[in-house]
C-alpha cells in the first residue's frame, strides 16, 4: 500500500507498526531560547512554543508574562505541536514532518468510538491464542521464535551480522493481527465500509498493547541466554538448565515464577490475563509452565488478590496472579516481613522479575516515600530496589528508547547492583508510536527496548562460560551474599 496513506484501516496499522521510530531529536541543535525554556521545566511543543519555548498562548489570555503577545499556532495535520507564530513553524516544518503523520494517526485511530472495546479487544486475544494452540508449537516458533537470531555468518563482517540482528528484530504484528480477526471485527452488511475498518483496526491496536507485555518476555527468552536459563531452571532445575535429560528426570518439575512489575496497571483486564499464557508456550518451556504474578500500583480494585487459572496446555503459564500496590510491599508481604502465616514464608521466589518502564516506578516510589515520613525505603525508590536485590534473580526491562535505557543501566549498576548482560530491540512494541509529553516532535513506543541484567555476583562468577542464574529466594528475604547497602495530549509522563 502506499506510504501516503493514513487511512483509518488494519492494512495501515501493520504498515505503521512495521516502521521504525523516529530518532530522538538532538539537543544540541536547539537554541539558546530553547534551552533556556527546558531549563524552566517547559516542553517543547506542548505547552511552548516547538522552537522557542516561548509559553503557549490562547485568545484572552490574562497571563500577565504573555503580555501582548498573538495566540499560539498549532499543526493543522496533527494538532499535536505549538509554536509561537507561523515563522517558527516554517522553521520546524522539516524537523515536525519526521512525526506529523503519526501523530495524526495515532490521534485519529485513539479518537474512535467503538461500543464495548474492551469486549472486542479481548476477543482478539483469546482468538490469537486460540489460533496459536491450533498452528502447535513448530509454527508458533516461527511467528514468535528468533527467526536466524544469531546467525551472523563470517564473524568478521560486523555489517551482516548486524544485518541479521536487525532483520531477526524487526516488529511482527501483521501476522499475529491476521490470527486476531474475528467475525465480530469483520465489516458487516450494514455497516459503513470507513467505520467499520477504523473499529478494527483500534481494536487491533488495543490487542496489540495488550500482548506487548508477554510477547516481549517470550522474545526475550530467545534473545539473552540468561532469561532462557531463568526460565528453565524454574522448571527443571540445572540438570534441565544443561540439558541433561537423566538429572532432569530426577528432579521435582514447578512452575518458573515470573513477577511482572509496572509502574501502571489501569491496562490489565481478563485479555491480559489470557496473554500471560503465552509466555510459557512461547518460550517453549517444559512442564508445568510458569506461574506469573502481576504487580501495580494502581490496578483495578477488583483484581487485587485474584489468581487466574489460563491456557489448557500445562506447557503454557499456568496461572496469573494480582497484586495491588508496591513492589516492595508486595516482597515484604510475600517474605513474611509482615506478619503473614509460615506458609507465605515459604512462597517460592521468582526467577525472574519483569520490570515494564522501570525508572517511571522507582521515580513514582520516591515520590510515595518523601511523603511517608519515617519510611525507612529512602530516596530513588531504594525499598524496591532492595527488594528485587534481594530475590537475587535476574531482571528484565522493557523502555521506550535508548535514554530511558540509559537511565536505568545507570540506577541499575549504581543503586542496585546490577550489571547489564544484554540489549536489543523487541519484535512486540506497542504498534504505534506515541508523543512524549517531554517534546512534541519526540514519539516513542512502549516496550521497544529489553535489556537484561545479573546480581553483580553472578556476572563476576559464572557457573561457565555463560550466565546462569539460580532461583532467586522469596523477595522478602535476604540471599546470601546481599549486603545492606544499596491534559488531553499534555499528561506529564
Amino acid at each position: 500500500m502506499a506510504s501516503d496513506d493514513w487511512s483509518l484501516t488494519p492494512a495501515t496499522l501493520a504498515r505503521v507498526a512495521e516502521l521504525p521510530t523516529p530518532d530522538v531529536p538532538d539537543p544540541d541543535a536547539l537554541g539558546s531560547d530553547a534551552l533556556a525554556a527546558l531549563e524552566r521545566g517547559a516542553r517543547l511543543g506542548v505547552d511552548s512554543c516547538g522552537v522557542c519555548g516561548a509559553p503557549e498562548t490562547t485568545t484572552g489570555d490574562d497571563d500577565d508574562d504573555a503580555g501582548d503577545a498573538p495566540p499560539s499556532v498549532e499543526c493543522a495535520r496533527c494538532r499535536a505541536i505549538v509554536y509561537c507564530g507561523e515563522a517558527h513553524m516554517a522553521a520546524d516544518a522539516r524537523d515536525h514532518a519526521r512525526v506529523c503523520d503519526l501523530l495524526a494517526f495515532d490521534a485519529d485511530l485513539a479518537d474512535v468510538d467503538v461500543p464495548d472495546a474492551d469486549a472486542r479487544a479481548a476477543a482478539a486475544v483469546k482468538a490469537t491464542v486460540a489460533k496459536l494452540k491450533l498452528l502447535g508449537r513448530r509454527t508458533t516458533a516461527t511467528l514468535l521464535g528468533p527467526r536466524g537470531y544469531g546467525d551472523e555468518g563470517d564473524d568478521e563482517n560486523e555489517a551482516a551480522a548486524r544485518a541479521a540482528r536487525d532483520e531477526a528484530t524487526k516488529p511482527r504484528w501483521r501476522a499475529l493481527f491476521k490470527l486476531a480477526r474475528t467475525d465480530d471485527a469483520k465489516p458487516k452488511d450494514d455497516d459503513d465500509d470507513a467505520d467499520a475498518n477504523a473499529k478494527t483496526a483500534a481494536t487491533l491496536r488495543r490487542h496489540a498493547e495488550l500482548l506487548s507485555a508477554p510477547l516481549s518476555l517470550v522474545a526475550a527468552s530467545w534473545l539473552f541466554p540468561v532469561v532462557k536459563y531463568a526460565l528453565m531452571l524454574g522448571v527443571g532445575g540445572e540438570g534441565r538448565a544443561e540439558e541433561d535429560e537423566t538429572a532432569a528426570a530426577d528432579k521435582e518439575l514447578t512452575p518458573a515464577v515470573v513477577h511482572v512489575v509496572h509502574g501502571s496497571g489501569g491496562d490489565w483486564c481478563d485479555a491480559a490475563a489470557d496473554a500471560m499464557w503465552l509466555v510459557g508456550y512461547g518460550a517453549a518451556l517444559e512442564k508445568p509452565g510458569v506461574e506469573v504474578t502481576v504487580v501495580a500500583p494502581d490496578l483495578p480494585e477488583g483484581w487485587h488478590g485474584v489468581k487466574r487459572s489460563v491456557g489448557g496446555d500445562d506447557r503454557g503459564t499456568r496461572s496469573v496472579s494480582f497484586h495491588r500496590g508496591r513492589y516492595d510491599d508486595f516482597a515484604a508481604a510475600a517474605g513474611g516481613t509482615k506478619g503473614d502465616d509460615d506458609a507465605s514464608r515459604d512462597s517460592p521466589g521468582p526467577c525472574l522479575v519483569f520490570a515494564l518502564d522501570l525508572c517511571e516506578a522507582l521515580d513514582e516510589c520516591e515520590v510515595s516515600e518523601e511523603d511517608e515520613e519515617g519510611n525507612e525505603g529512602g530516596g530513588g525508590g531504594g525499598g524496591w530496589m532492595r527488594s528485587v536485590r534481594a530475590a537475587g534473580c535476574p531482571v528484565l526491562t522493557a523502555n521506550r528508547n535508548q535514554f530511558e535505557l540509559a537511565a536505568e543501566r545507570e540506577r541499575m549498576e549504581d543503586e542496585l547492583g546490577y550489571v547489564l548482560v544484554g540489549m536489543a530491540r523487541c519484535p512486540f512494541p506497542c504498534p504505534v508510536p506515541r508523543q512524549s509529553p517531554a517534546s512534541a516532535n519526540e514519539v516513542h513506543r512502549r516496550n521497544e527496548w529489553l535489556a537484561a541484567y545479573v546480581p553483580a555476583s553472578l556476572a563476576a562468577h559464572p557457573a561457565s562460560d555463560e550466565l546462569e542464574p539460580t532461583r532467586g529466594v522469596a523477595p522478602g528475604k535476604r540471599s546470601g551474599g546481599d549486603d545492606e547497602s544499596g491534559g488531553e495530549k499534555r499528561a506529564r509522563r
